[in-house]
């Protein structure tokens, strides 16, 4: 029993010490897009899971299972790059992106693949 209350009080103290804030909308570590590259999210204002490219070429969002799940844009290599809604027997939609969206409007979920030039 007595190990018990050394352990509750250890717990209370270190949470009374400890604040963390971190807001809905910031980047945590891990999601913070690094210079030279293109990073997708998962939702809007750059939450959630997050993908990363730095070079040329066409991504299939598909290959990384986030197809129809791109919900914000950071767009850090200075230029534009496409993105590309893949639609069933009508032809694709494309729509460019440069710099950052936090929310994609009526795109959010619907981009299959991204060409980086």
């Amino acid at each position: 029993m007595k190990l018990f209350k050394i352990g509750a009080a250890a717990v209370l103290a270190l949470a009374a010490t400890t604040t963390v804030v971190t807001p809905a909308t910031a980047e945590t570590a891990s999601q913070v897009c690094p210079s030279g590259y293109v990073c997708l999210y998962e939702h809007s204002d750059f939450g959630g899971r997050m993908l990363k490219w730095n070079l040329s070429g066409e991504k299939d969002l598909a290959d990384w299972g986030f197809r129809d799940k791109a919900s914000s844009i950071r767009d850090r290599r200075g230029g534009s790059f496409r993105a590309t809604n893949v639609l069933a027997a009508r032809p694709d939609q494309h729509k460019t992106y440069n710099g950052d969206y936090a929310s994609l409007g009526s795109w959010n979920d619907k981009i299959d693949k991204i060409l980086l030039p």
